[in-house]
């Protein structure tokens, strides 16, 4: 594979000196030739049975009981914004780590449960030699922006799982990076806007080529199925009790578009077979089925987090229209693209009107509905659903939250 062509111009002074007990070859070359920076790591490859048990014991509750939900619910509120009408917005910042991301790290906690338990079962049978201590704990690999790291980070120290080795863009903001380096995780840091890296890159680059599992494109993980599924439950039954045809949201990767999609067809398809719904469908599918997603998107300085080049996109644009056109009738799926100076009114209201604790990105959704008040391509009175992703890392009470 031809080397990077790319130099990182200044060194962050965090950089620690590298240890190459367990390192690939190209890994070894990225970080001698400075085109890769290491900025904490521990690798911990201990498996022992009791930690198997541990993380098996995991409690993974079923999607089946309607009346034991797996995630706590985030609010929908409505808001009376005299400069962008009358609107509904779900607030992820309430979520443990303060934004959407915390729902996929729990849903790679559950992955680790349901990993240890067939471990385990492979022990008992004796098909693995030499007991638990030669069985390879699967490490997780992830390009960050700073909230899906933050959340998994948080997550797996929480349940005993393996640090997250995160590889991040070396324009990553003092704020963030900092936080990231008090958690547990591994961080390694690159020039990300040259060119799309493959999964092996991603490896590599996170010096996980040995038994890790790149999650940034993955998608037997069924991240376009499971990352978002009760959040999209959430947001169906939300909006139709509160009369709201349209749903706007910041389109970023897509997964959580992808996640609405993939539930909305799932409905229809379950409708018009005639058979019963997901538990976790509150109101009537008909209803449902007439729902409008709206994602957006800019191209301005928040591209990093609303369409970054390292993004591996389950679904595009043909995947939206195949969906719209055979499975959602009445309803419609749209990408739409604002300026950037709109998105900074978005976080305005968000944060001023709704008072709600969000970064700027995570209002791109709030941001175009604004913009469509301000040119009545939206009727003054007509109802419409926010959905606000969270505060980011970096906000003023991040760090403070996810460690209580």
């Amino acid at each position: 594979m031809k080397p990077l062509e790319f130099e990182i111009q200044k060194q962050p002074s965090t950089v620690r000196a590298v240890r190459f007990h367990a390192a690939s070859s190209r890994f070894k070359s990225l970080v001698e030739g400075r085109k890769l920076f290491v900025i904490q790591e521990d690798l911990d490859h201990r498996l022992t049975k009791e930690r198997l048990e541990r993380i098996a014991s995991i409690k993974i509750p079923s999607r089946a009981d309607a009346d034991n939900w797996e995630w706590k619910e985030t609010p929908a509120n409505l808001v009376k914004s005299y400069s962008a009408g009358d609107f509904l917005i779900k607030d992820e910042s309430q979520n443990p780590t303060g934004t959407i991301k915390a729902r996929m790290a729990w849903e790679y906690v559950k992955w680790y449960a349901v990993w240890a338990k067939a471990t385990l079962d492979s022990l008992a049978r004796g098909e693995t030699a030499g007991g638990a201590e030669n069985a390879k704990i699967p490490r997780l690999s992830i390009i960050t922006a700073g909230n899906a790291g933050a959340a998994l980070a948080h997550y797996f120290e929480k349940y005993g799982l393996p640090r997250p080795h995160l590889l991040v863009s070396n324009k990553i903001g003092k704020a963030q990076l900092d936080l990231l380096k008090g958690m547990h995780c591994n961080i390694y840091m690159a020039d990300l806007d040259l060119r799309m890296l493959k999964p092996k890159d991603i490896l590599e680059f996170t010096n996980n080529a040995e038994s890790g599992i790149d999650a940034t494109s993955a998608t037997i993980l069924r991240r376009n199925e499971v990352y978002y599924d009760w959040f999209s439950y959430e947001v169906f039954n939300s909006a139709v009790e509160n009369g709201a045809r349209k749903i706007y949201l910041p389109g970023g990767s897509f997964e959580t578009l992808g996640n609405l999609v993939f539930h909305l067809t799932n409905i229809s398809a379950r409708h018009w077979k005639g058979e019963k719904q997901d538990v976790r469908l509150k109101v009537d599918a008909k209803e449902a089925l007439q729902l409008q997603l709206v994602a957006v998107t800019t191209n301005g300085r928040y591209i990093s987090k609303l369409g970054a080049k390292f993004i591996f996109a389950v679904y595009d644009g043909n995947d939206f229209h195949a969906a719209a056109l055979a499975g959602l009738p009445g309803g419609s799926i749209r990408i739409a693209s604002i300026p950037n100076d709109w998105l900074e009114w978005g976080h305005r209201i968000v944060s001023g009107e709704a008072k709600i604790n969000a970064e700027p990105a995570a209002c791109a959704g709030m941001a175009l509905v604004a913009y469509e008040r301000n040119r009545e391509i939206l009727a003054p009175d007509e109802k419409v659903f926010v959905i606000s992703t969270g505060k980011g890392i970096g906000g003023g009470c991040y760090a403070a939250k996810i460690r209580q």
